[in-house]
C-alpha cells in the first residue's frame, strides 16, 4: 500500500525530509531538420523549356542580339519593362514585334512617340456614344490597355499629354478608364530610343524600364551574311499566357540567401563609395531580375553568379555601365572579373584614338590592334578555364563584343588608309 507524505508527517513523531524526486528522463534529441524541396511546377518547368527554345531560336534569326533576347526574354519572366538605346535600323522593333508572335493569344502594339502625340494614338479615342450618355470613356480596341507586348520608339518623345497615364501602365499595369481603373494585361514593354531622355519630367519614365541595353549595327562577318541571306523572322516554338503566369509565379519563389544579400549590400556600398546612388525602389525591383535570371538558368536560388545582369539594371548614365560592369564581374568568378577587366582596358584605348583623319591615327591604331588581338587570346584562356556554364557563356559574350570592336576598328582603318 502506498503511503502519502502527508499521511507520512502525520503518524510519524520525527519529522522526515521529503524524498528527492526521481530525476527527469532526458528530452530525446530533435530529429535534425530535413530541407523541404518544393515541388516544382510542371507548367513552369515546361515554360522554361519553351522559353529556351524561342532563346534559341532568336538567336539564329536576330544575328549579334544575344543580350537583347536573354533581356526581353527576362524582362517577360520578371514582369518588367526593357529599354533598348540606339540608332534605327537595329531590328528592335522587329525584335519585339517576334517575340508577342510566340505569344499564344498574345497581343501586340507598336507606336512612335513624337512631341505631339495624344493620348488618342496610345490609349484610344473617346467613345461618341458614351459622350451621348455623360461618359468619358475610350475604346481600347487595338491598343496599348489591350497589349500583352508593346513596342513603344522614340519613349522619351512622350509629352505631358500622355505621361502620367502611361507611367500608371506601365507601373501599375492599369488604365484610368470612365471614372474607374481597370488592369490591363501588359506582360512588358520595349521601349526604345537613340538618345537618352534629357530634363527631369522624364526621369519617372526612365526608371520604369529596368533592364537597358545598348543595341549597335551588326559587325561581324557571319552576321551580315545572315542580315543579307537569312530568312525573316519566323519562330515556330509557341508558349501560352498560362506558361507564362505559371514562369512568373515559379521565379518569384527563388530564394535570396543571407550570404547572398550580404555581398549584394556590399556591392551597394562600393557603387555609393564610387558616387553611384541606386534608390530603394530601383534595388527592390533589380531583386526581381535577379530571381528571373536565377530561374532561367534552372537555379533555386540567386547566388553572386547571377549578378552580371546588374550591369545593364544599375547605371543611369552612360559612363556608370561600364564600370558597374566590372564590379559585378568581380563578385561573380576570378574568370568573369579578368575577362571583364581585359575588355574594359581595350575599350578604353579605343575611346583614346584621335580621330580618322589625324595624322597619328595609323600609327596609334597599329597598337591598339594589337592589343586587343593579344586580348581575345588571354580572354579565350578564361572561357577555357571557366568550369561553370553561365560564366563561361558571359565569358564567350564578352569575347564577342571585343569581336565587334575589333572589325569596327579594322572598318574605320580601312577607310583612314584608304586601302
Amino acid at each position: 500500500m502506498t503511503t502519502s507524505i502527508a499521511t507520512a508527517a502525520v503518524s510519524t513523531p520525527t519529522a522526515t525530509r521529503p524524498a528527492k524526486a526521481a530525476p527527469k528522463a532526458a528530452a530525446p534529441a530533435p530529429a535534425p531538420a530535413i530541407a523541404v524541396v518544393p515541388t516544382p511546377d510542371p507548367i513552369a518547368v515546361a515554360a522554361r523549356g519553351l522559353l529556351h527554345d524561342i532563346e534559341v531560336e532568336l538567336n539564329g534569326t536576330f544575328a549579334e542580339r544575344q543580350r537583347e533576347v536573354r533581356g526581353i526574354i527576362t524582362a517577360i519572366v520578371a514582369g518588367e519593362h526593357i529599354l533598348l538605346l540606339g540608332p534605327a535600323g537595329t531590328g528592335k522593333s522587329a525584335l519585339a514585334q517576334t517575340v508577342c508572335a510566340a505569344i499564344d493569344g498574345g497581343q501586340y502594339f507598336e507606336w512612335l512617340l513624337t512631341r505631339f502625340s495624344t493620348p488618342e494614338e496610345l490609349f484610344g479615342p473617346v467613345s461618341l456614344d458614351g459622350l451621348k450618355h455623360d461618359k468619358f470613356r475610350r475604346i481600347t480596341t487595338g491598343k496599348l490597355p489591350e497589349a500583352h507586348v508593346a513596342f513603344l520608339d522614340e519613349i522619351f518623345k512622350a509629352n505631358s499629354a500622355v505621361l502620367n497615364s502611361l507611367l500608371t501602365a506601365l507601373n501599375e499595369r492599369a488604365f484610368d478608364n470612365d471614372g474607374g481603373r481597370i488592369a490591363i494585361p501588359l506582360e512588358t514593354c520595349v521601349g526604345a530610343s537613340n538618345e537618352l531622355p534629357e530634363g527631369p519630367e522624364l526621369a519617372a519614365l526612365f526608371d520604369r524600364f529596368l533592364l537597358r541595353f545598348w543595341t549597335t549595327y551588326t559587325r561581324g562577318a557571319p552576321a551580315f551574311e545572315r542580315l543579307l541571306c537569312g530568312d525573316e523572322p519566323n519562330i515556330t516554338t509557341r508558349i501560352t499566357l498560362t506558361e507564362i503566369a505559371s514562369a512568373q509565379d515559379d521565379a518569384a519563389k527563388v530564394a535570396i540567401p543571407t550570404a547572398t544579400v550580404d555581398e549584394l549590400f556590399k556591392l551597394r556600398m562600393e557603387l555609393e563609395q564610387k558616387g553611384i546612388v541606386i534608390s530603394d525602389r530601383r534595388w527592390r525591383k533589380a531583386a526581381k531580375i535577379l530571381r528571373a535570371t536565377a530561374w532561367l538558368e534552372g537555379a533555386t536560388e540567386v547566388t553572386p553568379d547571377t549578378f552580371p545582369v546588374l550591369a545593364h539594371v544599375l547605371w543611369d548614365q552612360v559612363q556608370q555601365q561600364q564600370e558597374i560592369a566590372g564590379m559585378v564581374a568581380r563578385y561573380t568568378s576570378t574568370e568573369l572579373a579578368e575577362a571583364q577587366e581585359i575588355h574594359d582596358k581595350i575599350v578604353e584605348l579605343c575611346q583614346e584614338l584621335p580621330k580618322d583623319d589625324d595624322p597619328d591615327f595609323a600609327k596609334r591604331v597599329t597598337g591598339v590592334t594589337r592589343e586587343m588581338k593579344q586580348a581575345q587570346t588571354r580572354i579565350a584562356a578564361q572561357a577555357k578555364a571557366a568550369t561553370k556554364p553561365a560564366i563561361k557563356a558571359k565569358i564567350e559574350a564578352i569575347a564577342a563584343e571585343l569581336d565587334r570592336r575589333y572589325q569596327t576598328i579594322r572598318e574605320r582603318t580601312v577607310k583612314a588608309m584608304g586601302l
